[in-house]
C-alpha cells in the first residue's frame, strides 16, 4: 500500500494522518516493496539484454526477410524482360 508521506525543514519524513483518499495531492508517495516488485517497468539487467536482444533478432530477421525478397522480385523482373 502506497503512503503519503511529508517532509519538514529538517529534512524528516512523517507519514500524513489521515492518508488522502486520492495520493496524488500528496507531495511525496512511498510505495511498498510488492508495489515496486509488481512494477512492469522495474527490470533487471539481466531482464533488458534479453528484452533488447529479442528485439535485436526480431529486426534481424525482418532484414533477412526483405533482402531475400528484394532479390526474388529483381530475380522476376530479368527473367520477365527476357
Amino acid at each position: 500500500m502506497a503512503l503519503c508521506v511529508q517532509v519538514d525543514g529538517a529534512g524528516v519524513v512523517s507519514v500524513v494522518s489521515p492518508q488522502p483518499a486520492d495520493l496524488s495531492t500528496c507531495s511525496h508517495v512511498i510505495q511498498s516493496s510488492a508495489e515496486y516488485l509488481n512494477n512492469p517497468l522495474a527490470l533487471t539487467a539481466e531482464d533488458g539484454q534479453t528484452i533488447g536482444t529479442a528485439i535485436m533478432l526480431c529486426w534481424a530477421v525482418a532484414y533477412v526477410v526483405r533482402v531475400i525478397i528484394s532479390a526474388m522480385s529483381s530475380a522476376d523482373e530479368e527473367s520477365a524482360s527476357s
